[in-house]
């Protein structure tokens, strides 16, 4: 009798946990949702919320990925994680980063550097000249990132300044394969 009760108690659980498994669908904004999938079109999904009956409709180009609850993944649109540089009209498109974990899927294109000018008066409208000639010195290049390696003060969170000399950034510009 007691095998009967485990073995009719183990089908119970299971059938329970398929009835709540789910589909999630990640948005291209980062938000997602568990669903119940009721369609999948070429071009929409198809689905209802499991707080509702009404079938919901969104367009593919919105969704990033469809999590299947039988584990299956489908990717809708990528996601491009880097901006695209084509040369230096597109430097406000480059981004700078601390963190060289951000630059490991990245190639190193060459160093770059970005002064202001000596008559600036303070750090902040230092940094930013010495940031926009970085950007434009990386452009050139057609890189995507650059990594600080000089001229930054990690404590102060804020470029370096020099009265007199102004601020000096020096920093490894990198670009997608």
């Amino acid at each position: 009798m007691s095998k009967k009760l485990s073995l009719l108690t183990l089908l119970f659980l299971a059938f329970f946990q398929l009835m709540d498994a789910q589909d999630k669908v990640l948005f291209l904004s980062g938000d997602s949702i568990e669903v119940n999938i009721v369609k999948v079109l070429p071009d929409t999904l198809v689905y209802e919320l499991m707080t509702d009956i009404l079938d919901l409709h969104k367009a593919k180009v919105d969704i990033e990925k469809i999590y299947y609850r039988d584990g299956k993944i489908e990717i809708c649109t990528e996601v491009k994680k880097y901006p695209e540089v084509r040369g230096l009209d597109d430097w406000r498109k480059v981004i700078i980063t601390l963190d060289k974990k951000d630059i490991k899927e990245l190639i190193e294109v060459s160093e770059v550097k970005g002064f202001s000018k000596r008559l600036v008066l303070n750090a902040e409208d230092g940094g930013k000249e010495a940031r926009k000639a970085l950007r434009k010195d990386a452009a050139a290049l057609g890189a995507c990132m650059i990594l600080l390696t000089e001229g930054w003060d990690y404590e102060k969170k804020k470029p370096e300044y020099k009265y007199g000399k102004g601020v000096k950034l020096y920093g490894i510009a990198y670009k997608e394969e």
